[in-house]
């Protein structure tokens, strides 16, 4: 039990936490939550020496992982940690209840808050969802690729390090060693060669897409060897595969939390020290994406990391940054009221739309239901999700390398329906998913979601035949396999349901939510109640309101 627990306070710093907490009891993981933030929390108040915190956290780190990374991960995250600590005026008890859906949830007053919305009267619902159109367009959407380049075929992709396949990765003491394979290997992130791969297949095969969502995490899990450079190295690297396969096809990117180092961390503008603002990021992303994004809104991106842009006629996409809800961004546990007012302007884009008659898609890399993000972020978003529910007609996520979704409902009514979140898988063959990407069709007079097609590559098949070019084919249709008479929100709803009645259609869609990978565990009852109560939960902590109904 000790190597677990203590696997599990190394976990609630790299960020792995989904994983344990399935294995652990929830008493012990916010136990161990405040063991660690107790660590750092009295050094900080104290001001103690950084070599004296490592002597505290390294040891109790070396239970579950070799020095490297232990030294690695102290190195990479302690100084922003302690540098943030300094200035938060709430406890380590409070701190986890944030930080930790598994905590108990206490009211902390210093983290409240709510964005006003409009004094407009909200319009009439009018639905018009059809499940034909006259008039379609093709969206791409790729997420999650994890790019490593120093991927080495041969090498071990069964380590002692959370990520292996490099030539620097460590075997497991008396473990048969696992060689890292030509396109791919679970435990290891995407190799450049798959990625091109993947990318040149698109781009033959989809030769009719309007642009692509290109929703974040471009580089790998290497999390305790991160430095600057070497941050915005991966990102170019990602950005030139990208250009050199769609070269003149508009792309929309966002922000995803292992783009910035420490993974996760996005300080506010308001973190103004040179040695933790995020400047050194933000005035790089500018520079990377001025092919991309008008220029009206680089002043945007460098203040906050959003931005606006209309792709087409009587479509507004708004791309968030939502490492602004991100729980282990450890700035916002200082202030998290509305980080660079990013809120507060997707609620003026969105009436400026309403009053023009425009249609809205939102795009971000952390879906904002996931216990990854602050619940009271979370909420605002969910209000305002709610109020323009007659505006927008598409919300695209990433991040969890599943494939899923979330359903919002009227914050006034929470049995109506009012949006839906598609959440897609990831190119990564981490934790041995297999590499996906998306391709919706898009009704271009009224821009509703049609249908969409999730294409995979088998990574283990293309390995046992390494000598020929790996197939992607179509994994699933929604509106074919989950038979939808169309992709509105009251249809996605239904379909929750429908899958707690039948078995064999849940099964159907556990395959799909695992890009039907081999790796796939075997799910009981409670694994079935929480995937299904997070399809409902566009809200993050609110299981209790929303999913009370999917027990009986």
């Amino acid at each position: 039990m000790k190597v677990i627990v203590l696997a599990t306070l190394l976990c609630s710093v790299t960020g792995s936490l989904e994983i344990i907490f399935k294995r652990v009891e929830s008493s012990i993981s916010c136990g161990v939550c405040e063991l660690l933030v107790n660590i750092f929390y009295t050094a900080a108040k104290k001001n103690e020496p950084m070599s004296f915190v490592k002597l505290k956290f390294v040891p109790l780190c070396r239970v579950a992982q070799n020095s490297i990374v232990c030294n690695g991960i102290f190195d990479t995250f302690a100084p922003d940690i302690l540098e943030a600590f300094q200035y938060v005026q709430i406890s380590p008890t409070e701190i986890c209840s944030m930080l930790m859906e598994a905590c108990p949830q206490m009211r902390i007053p210093e983290h409240e808050w709510t964005v006003n919305l409009t004094s407009v009267p909200k319009p009439r619902v009018q639905e018009k969802l059809r499940s034909k159109a006259n008039n379609v367009i093709k969206i791409l959407q790729i997420n999650d690729i994890h790019l490593d380049t120093d991927y080495a075929v041969g090498s071990t992709s069964n380590c002692q390090e959370p990520l292996c396949c490099r030539n620097l990765s460590t075997n497991k003491l008396l473990a048969r060693n696992i060689p890292a394979e030509r396109w791919g290997s679970a435990e290891c992130d995407t190799p450049l060669k798959t990625l091109d791969y993947i990318l040149e297949v698109i781009a033959e095969r989809h030769t009719d897409i309007s642009y692509i969502m290109w929703l974040g995490d471009i580089a790998p899990h290497d999390i305790w060897r991160q430095t600057k450079a070497g941050q915005l190295i991966t990102l170019r690297d990602g950005i030139s595969a990208l250009k050199r396969f769609f070269p003149n096809t508009p792309v929309l990117p966002t922000i995803g939390n292992h783009e910035t180092k420490p993974d996760g961390s996005y300080p506010p503008p308001w973190v103004t020290n040179p040695n933790f603002s995020i400047t050194w990021f933000s005035e790089a992303l500018v520079e990377l994406w001025k092919d991309w994004i008008p220029p009206s809104q680089l002043q945007n991106v460098l203040t906050g990391g959003y931005y606006s842009i209309q792709p087409h006629p009587g479509l507004k996409v708004l791309s968030l940054n939502t490492l602004y809800c991100h729980c282990r961004n450890w700035w916002l546990y200082v202030n998290s009221t509305d980080p660079a007012q990013q809120l507060l302007w997707l609620v003026t884009e969105l009436q400026q739309a309403e009053s023009t008659g425009q249609k809205v898609h939102i795009i971000g890399h952390i879906p904002p239901g996931n216990a990854d993000c602050l619940k009271v972020w979370s909420r605002n978003y969910y209000e305002i999700v709610s109020r323009y529910e007659s505006t927008i007609t598409g919300q695209f996520f990433g991040h969890t390398h599943l494939d899923e979704f979330e359903v919002f409902y009227d914050s006034q009514n929470l049995s109506r329906p009012v949006s839906v979140a598609y959440i897609a898988p990831s190119i990564t063959p981490f934790e041995g998913g297999n590499p996906s990407y998306r391709i919706y069709t898009i009704d271009s007079d009224t821009w509703e979601v049609i249908d969409y097609e999730s294409l995979i590559m088998d990574y283990k098949k293309a390995n046992k035949y390494s000598e020929s070019n790996p197939e992607l084919f179509k994994l699933y249709s929604a509106k074919q396999a989950y038979a939808l008479n169309n992709l509105g929100p009251k249809e996605w709803n239904k379909l929750i349901y429908r899958m707690k009645k039948e078995p064999l259609l849940f099964d159907k869609f556990y395959q799909n939510y695992y890009t039907n990978s081999p790796n796939r565990p075997s799910y009981g009852r409670q694994d079935k109640f929480r995937i299904l109560c997070n399809l409902k939960s566009g809200k993050t902590k609110a299981a209790k309101k929303l999913c009370g109904d999917l027990k009986s």
